[in-house]
């Protein structure tokens, strides 16, 4: 299956798109996509994936990553190529002790892939006398189209590129991982193992020049990217309950065991409260735990995230404390980067005000 495009790399603007970007990479596969941040309760369009309108297809969608083998640290797998389009062949193996390598998933069709190009190239050029490689490889049936592409961009694509052999290398690297989105780039160090993945413009350079230094720490990568995995099956456990309104007291077992794993991650927990507050087809809201996850939030930022203010004043709205909710409202308001952000807020404060006018009659 071909590769999908991911919508924008990690570090776009706008507080409302990176809320959506960070939920949409963390949980690239998950049944449930984070609700937007307006006035209304509808879903985000900027991300990908969306809940189809029948709620049961979506929670027995099984997820790539649940099926996924690979980690961090695993040997990498060899490259198993159809058409080696420009440079000489790579074979992982002769490399080893000497060569660190980029592979890098892509495709011609990819807007976000050819933003990319000039990175990796500049790389290249740069890291080249450190024994590093860089490697495009596309799953596109069309090497003479590829061909003509890299002819095309000669200038600032001056690194090794080739066609996947009908998605072999792919599966062992993307369907590894569970990921299906692209660009996307693994990191082999110089011992031939998969030392780092993700976005080519999101911390690549900063980990390949740790890795050269010899500062990469792999083993605390790896304990991370495991609280991650953790994290992502117990969201998807907690939704898939809630959603469906069944086995409600492992989703409240999971909200629970989601609250300790993200403990100190703010914006997951903002984040968090804010789907649990607004997703369209939870049919059993836990109004306590949002208002805990945010709180929680509330103190590690210490009161000065805007976003992190809108989504408390929401939960106490929603809670009925309904003068606690214009307070918070209120800061983040005063708090808000710009008009745009600011008028959305703005638009939940006059509601909470309404609310609170009408409860004094």
């Amino acid at each position: 299956m071909p590769y999908r495009e991911t919508v924008l790399p990690p570090s776009c603007p706008g507080p409302f798109l990176d809320r959506a970007l960070r939920w949409t990479l963390l949980m690239t596969l998950a049944v449930w996509t984070p609700t937007a941040r307006s006035a209304g309760e509808e879903a985000d369009p900027a991300a990908v994936e969306t809940v189809p309108g029948d709620a049961t297809a979506a929670v027995e969608r099984e997820t790539s990553r649940e099926r996924a083998l690979g980690e961090l640290g695993m040997a990498a797998p060899p490259l198993e190529i159809l058409h080696w389009i420009q440079g000489e062949p790579i074979d992982l193996n002769s490399g080893k002790g000497k060569t660190v390598y980029v592979v890098e998933f892509w495709a011609t069709w990819c807007g976000p892939c050819l933003a990319s190009i000039p990175h990796l190239d500049r790389l290249q050029k740069n890291r080249a006398g450190d024994g590093v490689r860089v490697v495009g490889i596309t799953d596109e049936m069309d090497p003479e189209g590829v061909a003509g592409f890299v002819h095309e961009m000669s200038e600032t694509m001056r690194y090794t590129v080739a066609v996947d052999d009908r998605g072999k290398t792919g599966a062992a690297y993307m369907g590894a991982f569970g990921e299906s989105r692209i660009p996307h780039a693994f990191i082999v160090d110089r011992e031939g193992r998969i030392a780092w993945r993700g976005h080519p413009r999101g911390g690549l350079e900063e980990v390949l020049g740790a890795i050269l230094a010899g500062t990469y720490d792999l083993e605390a990568v790896r304990r991370e990217e495991a609280r991650e995995r953790r994290r992502v099956e117990l969201v998807n456990s907690y939704f898939q309950s809630v959603i469906l309104g069944e086995n409600l007291e492992e989703a409240d077992a999971a909200g629970e065991a989601i609250l300790r794993n993200a403990s100190e991650d703010a914006s997951f927990l903002d984040d968090f409260a804010w789907t649990i507050l607004t997703h369209v087809e939870i049919r059993s809201r836990d109004i306590d735990l949002a208002l805990r996850s945010v709180e929680r939030a509330h103190r590690l930022t210490g009161g000065a995230d805007p976003s992190v203010l809108d989504t408390y004043g929401f939960a106490l709205f929603k809670a009925d404390r309904i003068e606690e909710a214009v307070r918070y409202a209120e800061k983040a308001v005063s708090l808000s980067p710009n008009d745009q952000v600011r008028s959305k807020y703005e638009e939940r404060l006059v509601r909470y005000r309404e609310e609170a006018r009408t409860s004094e009659k």
